[in-house]
């Protein structure tokens, strides 16, 4: 009796003290952590994650990048980097001279990759990668691909790019510009999309500034209805830092860029063999279809229906138009010459060239006329204001006055007074493009000055090469509004 007594005795403490009311139950074992990036230090910098999968390092210009420290933050059960030599460790070294992966996983089986950029300050940052070197304007370089970073939520990877050389005398020069041909249509820095695209490169303009401020300023006139836009951005190119470049819109005919019909080969009578032509005006003539106007012999280059396309019609179609013309002006015609051409478009155009002194009309140069079907042959789009525009030229008077038709059209009445109210209409929206200066100026001074280290000039087309970048702008912004005083002036006396 007394053992049994014993045992009960015994077993009342044991089963009190394993009570839920002193000692939690287990429960469920918990759940380990996913794995996850959740910091990235690279050369003592904190990188910032763009998204998922992206982190971004802005570093100064100057950094070397072939062999950069990189330290992680790694969340998750047993969170290690993939190919280490123990699940410890948290550092490597990369090659950030391109776009860097790294690969972690968790005892888990869960994996993730995530990829290292480096960036220069505000401006997106484009990697391009080609298989074999850029040489030529003509022949395109295939199956290159283009990363941009650095621009929120227009970052993008884009593939079977094509890339060439482009320009004149500025792909003789030593910082080349390049045409970009993407397989299909895209938008890029929040401009619509398109397939082609050119990366300016700008090497002779102290400021970087020329092209971007004149489009701005064409975009004042209502009659230039589409101006190219662009963004400054800066490049890598296989690996190699290339400075600043201008991603801007190539003139092409489309919805969003010259706004006319596209013809094909079928458009060959009627109103169809009208338009849309696009043409260039420039001495280098070097399309497959031109012809030269009879009494000025002005350079008349096919740029739109291209060698494809065009047939004898739509060739003579157009030669006969700009001969007509050219007989009204300067042959003797009869008939009203306003009948063929958009006299606010060739106003505004004009008015432009002469507000930023460019004399590319001059030759002619890279002047670009349009016709739509049923439609009057516009002046425009404008392009190429990098050499020798926007500097102090206080003796000039009107500057391409004689250029292409405009010594003819000055002597109409119609003309002069036209280009009086044309003037009214947009002078006071003129009085912001300083400001515009001074906002894009800051925007790209940084990568200005680095862009200068990389590139020092050899020629003087604009007079500011060998001042600070603050110093080219502020020389800049006087010259602008000195010629915008002067035209007031000259336009009056008209």
């Amino acid at each position: 009796m007394c053992s049994k007594y014993l045992s009960l005795l015994l077993a009342v403490p044991l089963l009190y003290a394993c009570s839920s009311h002193d000692i939690p139950s287990p429960g469920p074992a918990p759940e380990p952590e996913s794995l996850a990036l959740t910091g990235l230090v690279v050369s003592g910098i904190e990188a910032v994650a763009a998204d998922s999968v992206l982190w971004e390092i802005n570093m100064p210009y100057d950094t070397g990048l072939s062999a950069v420290p990189v330290t992680l933050t790694l969340e998750g059960q047993g969170a290690h980097i993939v190919g280490a030599d123990s699940l410890n460790v948290r550092s490597l070294t990369l090659d950030l001279r391109r776009p860097a992966t790294v690969s972690v996983a968790d005892t888990t089986g869960d994996s993730r990759t995530y990829t290292i950029a480096v960036c220069h300050g505000e401006l997106p940052m484009l990697y391009i990668e080609t298989p074999a070197p850029i040489v030529s304007k003509e022949e395109w370089v295939k199956k290159c691909t283009i990363t941009v970073v650095n621009a929120g939520s227009n970052n993008v990877s884009l593939e079977k790019v094509q890339l060439k050389g482009r320009g004149n005398s500025t792909w003789n020069f030593p910082k080349k510009p390049y045409a970009v041909k993407l397989d299909s249509k895209a938008p890029l820095l929040d401009m619509p999309a398109h397939k082609r695209w050119c990366l300016l490169a700008n090497w002779n303009d102290r400021t970087l500034l020329r092209n971007d401020v004149s489009f701005e300023v064409g975009r004042h006139f209502p009659a230039l209805s589409w101006t190219p836009r662009g963004q400054f951005v800066e490049v890598t190119l296989n690996g190699e830092f290339a400075g600043n470049y201008y991603l801007c819109e190539q003139i092409k005919i489309g919805s969003d860029r010259v706004n006319i019909t596209e013809m094909t080969s079928d458009d060959i009578e009627g109103e169809a063999l009208t338009g849309g032509y696009l043409f260039e005006l420039d001495t280098n003539y070097d399309e497959v279809n031109k012809f030269r106007t009879p009494y000025r012999r002005l350079p008349v280059n096919f740029k739109d229906p291209d060698e494809d396309v065009l047939t004898p019609e739509q060739f003579a179609y157009a030669r006969d138009y700009f001969t007509d013309i050219e007989k009204i002006l300067y042959g003797g015609a009869s008939g009203d010459i306003f009948d063929y051409i958009d006299i606010d478009s060739f106003i505004d155009w004009w008015l432009l060239h002469e507000l930023v002194l460019n004399g590319e009309p001059q030759s002619p140069k890279s002047s670009y006329m349009y016709k739509d079907r049923g439609s009057l042959l516009c002046a425009g789009p404008t392009w190429d204001f990098d050499w020798g525009t926007l500097r102090p030229k206080e003796d000039v008077e009107w500057y391409i006055d004689k250029s292409i038709w405009y010594g003819k059209l000055l002597e109409l009445p119609r003309f002069r007074e036209r280009t009086k109210e044309r003037w009214a209409m947009v002078r006071s929206g003129l009085e912001e493009i300083p400001a515009y200066i001074d906002a894009r100026a800051a925007l790209i001074s940084e990568s200005a000055e680095a862009n200068y280290a990389q590139w020092p000039m050899t020629i003087t087309p604009n007079g500011d090469e060998h001042l600070s970048h603050a110093d080219a702008v502020e020389r800049m912004k006087q010259a602008y509004s000195e010629r915008l005083s002067k035209l007031d002036v000259l336009i009056g006396s008209l």
